[in-house]
C-alpha cells in the first residue's frame, strides 16, 4: 500500500465514541481511527471480564489467534492509571473479531463502526488518497416506470434492459434479462449504459455493485443507480469490490431510508465517501481479488465433483454392484 501522509492528531474528545451508551476508546494511528479491542468485547458481550472473554475466544478460534499480531496492535490510550497501550484494530480488524464474537449486537455495531470508522478519513486531504464522491462524478438512474409496455420478446429488434435481479455481486447476470423496444431505448439517453460503468441497485439487493462489461454495454436499465468514473483516476472495478465487501456493505446500510421499502437514493450516494490508493494499487487489489475468486471457484467445483463422485460409489455399494471384502468373506454393502 502508498505511504500515507502523516495528518495533525484529532482532538482529545475524537477519541472516545459511543455505542449504545457504551464507550470504545480508539487511537489516531497510520491514518485512521483503531478501536480499543477490549471496549468492542465490552461492548458486544456485556461481559464483566472482556480480557477474560478474549483469552478464551482465541483458544476457541485458531485461526483468529494465528493472525492476531497482523491486525492487532498496542497503542496508547487513555485509562483510570492514566495513558497506557492496550490492544487496538483498525475497522477491518475489528470485523474479523466480530466473526468471533456471536452477538445480537454484531450487525448494529459493524454498521456504527463503518461510520465511525471513516469519520476521519472524510476530513483528510491527501495527495495521495484520493476521496471519490459519487456526487462528483457522473450519476444518472436507470429508467423509472413501467416498462412492461414497451419490453418486446425479439432481441433482433430491441435493447437489452438490466434490471435489480441482473445485477450480482461484481458480474452481470444475464439470466431472465429482458429486452425494450429501440424507441424506448432512444427516449431514455440517460439510462444507456456504457462499459465501465458501475450499476449500484437502489433497492431489493440494496447496494449489490456490478461494473458493465463490453457485452452489456449500450443496453438500458431500469431503477439502478448509474456512476461513470475518470478512469484516469478510478478504477470501478476496485470500487465495486470495495462496495460489496463486508464493510463496504455496513456503511450503505447507514444510508438506506424509507419506512416500508428501504432503498438507496441517488443523494443519499452523494454522501459516501471512498477512500483510494493510486489507480495502479487499485488495478493490482482488483486483479488479486480476481485471482482469489477464481481459485474459490475452482475448488468449489472440485469439491462438488468428489460430491457427485461420493454418490455415485455409494449407489453402487448399496445396490450390490460392487461388493466389500472383509477378511476372507465377500460381503454385499
Amino acid at each position: 500500500m502508498s505511504k500515507k501522509t502523516d495528518q495533525a492528531a484529532p482532538r482529545i474528545e475524537d477519541r472516545i465514541v459511543v455505542f449504545q451508551e457504551k464507550t470504545v476508546r480508539r487511537a489516531w494511528h497510520q491514518n485512521e481511527w483503531w478501536f480499543s479491542v477490549q471496549d468492542v468485547v465490552a461492548v458486544l458481550t456485556d461481559s464483566p471480564n472482556p480480557a477474560d472473554y478474549i483469552k478464551k475466544m482465541r483458544l476457541r478460534d485458531k485461526k483468529l489467534s494465528q493472525g492476531w499480531g497482523q491486525f492487532v496492535t498496542p497503542l496508547r490510550l487513555e485509562t483510570e492509571g492514566g495513558v497506557q497501550r492496550a490492544n487496538c484494530a483498525n475497522t477491518e480488524g475489528i470485523f474479523r473479531i466480530i466473526q468471533s464474537i456471536p452477538s445480537p449486537k454484531a450487525e448494529p455495531f459493524k454498521r456504527w463502526l463503518a461510520q465511525v470508522g471513516y469519520e476521519r478519513v472524510k476530513e483528510i486531504e491527501d495527495p495521495e488518497l484520493a476521496s471519490a464522491r459519487a456526487r462528483e462524478l457522473y450519476e444518472s438512474k436507470g429508467y423509472v416506470g413501467p416498462s412492461l409496455p414497451y419490453q418486446t420478446d425479439d432481441p433482433e429488434n430491441g435493447v437489452r434492459y438490466l434490471q435489480g435481479f441482473n445485477v450480482r455481486p461484481n458480474k452481470i447476470d444475464f439470466a431472465n434479462a429482458t429486452w425494450v423496444t429501440k424507441e424506448f431505448h432512444e427516449r431514455n439517453p440517460k439510462s444507456c449504459l456504457r462499459e465501465g460503468d458501475l450499476l449500484v441497485v437502489q433497492s431489493g439487493h440494496i447496494g449489490t455493485t456490478a461494473v458493465v462489461p463490453q457485452a452489456a454495454a449500450g443496453s438500458n436499465c431500469h431503477a439502478l443507480i448509474i456512476n461513470r468514473f475518470d478512469r484516469s483516476k478510478v478504477d470501478p472495478h476496485f470500487v465495486s469490490q470495495y462496495i460489496n465487501s463486508e464493510i463496504g456493505q455496513a456503511r450503505l446500510r447507514g444510508l438506506e431510508v424509507g419506512s416500508s421499502m428501504l432503498h438507496i437514493n441517488t443523494s443519499e450516494l452523494g454522501r459516501f465517501i471512498l477512500p483510494l490508493p493510486p489507480i495502479g494499487e487499485q488495478q493490482q487489489i482488483n486483479a488479486a481479488l480476481d485471482d482469489a475468486r477464481r481459485e474459490v471457484r475452482l475448488l468449489q467445483a472440485q469439491v462438488e465433483a468428489l460430491k457427485t463422485q461420493k454418490r455415485g460409489l455409494m449407489q453402487k455399494l448399496l445396490t450390490g454392484q460392487w461388493r466389500v471384502r472383509t477378511g476372507e468373506e465377500e460381503v454385499l454393502a
